[in-house]
Order: C-alpha cells, then sequence, then structure tokens
C-alpha cells in the first residue's frame, strides 16, 4: 500500500461521525437501489431500463430501510470493529426489513412489480450490505495492521511496576 493510499484512508477516518454516517446511509440507499435492479433481473431474466415500477419498489425499500437501520443503530457501529455482535445487528435489522417489504410487495401486491421481488431483494440486500460492511472492516484493519508493521518501534522495559 502506497503512501497517497494511506493519506486517502487518513482523511477518511478523520471526517466528522455525522460525515460518515451520512456517507453510510448514502451507501445503502445506493446498494438498496442495485437490489431492487437485480432482484428485477434475477426474476424477468433481464436488466430493465428505469421506470415506475422499478423506482417504487425502490422507493418503499428506502421508506422502510432507513428508520430501521436508524432505530436498531446500525450507523453507531465503527466499521473496522466489526464483529459478531455488529453481524447481529446487521441481521436483525435486516429481517425487520424483508418482513415489512415482503409484507407489502408479496402480500398487499403492488400493480407491476412481480410479488417474488419482496423476496428476492431483500435477501440480495442483506448479502450486499453485510459484504460491504465486512469488506470496510478487513481493509481498515489491513490499513491498521500495514501502518503498525511500518511504524518505528522501539523496545522498552518497565522497571518497578509491581504486581501490574
Amino acid at each position: 500500500m502506497n503512501i497517497n493510499n494511506l493519506v486517502h484512508i487518513n482523511k477518511l477516518q478523520k471526517l466528522p461521525r455525522l460525515i460518515k454516517i451520512l456517507l453510510v446511509i448514502s451507501l445503502d440507499i445506493l446498494f438498496s437501489f442495485f437490489a431492487v435492479w437485480f432482484a428485477f433481473y434475477l426474476r424477468l431474466g433481464e436488466f430493465i431500463p428505469i421506470s415506475l415500477r422499478l423506482i417504487s419498489s425502490y422507493m418503499i425499500s428506502i421508506i422502510i430501510l432507513v428508520p430501521i437501520f436508524l432505530t436498531l443503530g446500525l450507523y453507531k457501529t465503527i466499521f473496522r470493529y466489526f464483529d459478531l455482535s455488529s453481524a447481529k445487528i446487521i441481521f436483525r435489522a435486516s429481517l425487520i426489513h424483508t418482513i415489512l417489504y415482503a409484507a407489502i410487495i408479496t402480500l398487499i401486491g403492488i400493480p407491476n412489480i412481480p410479488r417474488t421481488i419482496g423476496l428476492i431483494h431483500p435477501i440480495l440486500l442483506f448479502i450486499i450490505i453485510y459484504s460491504s460492511r465486512l469488506l470496510i472492516s478487513s481493509f481498515f484493519n489491513f490499513n491498521n495492521q500495514n501502518n503498525f508493521n511500518n511504524s518505528s518501534k522501539t523496545n522498552s522495559l518497565i522497571y518497578g511496576a509491581g504486581s501490574a
């Protein structure tokens, strides 16, 4: 990893917390659009252009997704410390999103939206969001590992610390 990449990563890490949260929310909104679009592809077997049925399915997802993720504290977790508890929060939030989204799309039914989109989309969205968080965590941990290995280390001896 070269020095320019480290500078960009350090700038990203030093952004205000609110900016980081808004960046992650924006990414989740983008991921949701991709998941809706790809769900339509998996269901219909062809990529469809942006249309009213694609947009309406996407808007339903966003209206459900963002409040649930905010309420469950998904945007409070720090990505570089991704662990089992973070994975549980993502799973719980995605499960609630899946139940509500599937209820609206599958049970109630929206004209021109295949009912199977109500199940395909949330599964894809969970995979994308979970994978992105895992990838970001791995990237920051790799970066921190390289910074630690590249830093000048000084051996020290602490004398007289007692039982501590």
